[in-house]
């Protein structure tokens, strides 16, 4: 969703070349996801070209680790990974309700009115103002749920999957 139509097509025509599916990109094993994963992210950018982000959605880019530290402690602070207006308005800390409204309906709301965080905060930490390895080991604590060190396989699944989803 933050970047727009291009992901959703690139994903599409990577995930189609290679006889699976968004649905199947999260349900395969290890190996075999980690292989798509790497098949599919070197195509995404195949051509020389870059994925545009969503013009409501530009806010979201280039954020400092300082800044995406201090919301994630804010996000932590909560009890559930789904979110709804006035706690992602918080977490994000807008400065206005209109600043925190255009990002919210861009974002494309569950059926329940919410937002998988996970889904926000992880394209935002691949699109920081960040080294690669910071990028790499932010995203790593972020789906580190039990704070233990190391990922399991479940959470990296729900890591890849809200990744791909956020896009």
């Amino acid at each position: 969703r933050i970047l727009g139509g291009f992901f959703h097509s690139s994903l599409d025509a990577c995930l189609g070349s290679s006889g699976g599916t968004r649905a199947t990109c999260c349900a395969s094993s290890p190996p075999a996801a980690a292989a798509a994963m790497g098949d599919i992210m070197g195509r995404l950018w195949e051509g020389g070209g870059t994925p545009s982000v969503h013009n409501d959605l530009e806010c979201l880019q280039h954020w400092s680790r300082e800044d995406l530290l201090n919301m994630m402690n804010r996000f932590r602070a909560q009890d559930k990974l789904a979110v709804r207006f006035a706690t992602f308005w918080r977490i994000m800390g807008f400065g206005t309700k209109d600043e925190a409204m255009k990002v919210w309906g861009a974002l494309g709301l569950k059926d329940d009115g919410t937002v998988d965080f996970l889904s926000v905060i992880l394209p935002m930490v691949a699109m920081s103002k960040q080294e690669f390895i910071s990028r790499v080991t932010f995203m790593f604590s972020v789906c580190d749920f039990n704070s233990n060190g190391s990922i399991k396989r479940s959470e990296l699944f729900i890591g890849f999957c809200s990744f791909f989803q956020g896009l």
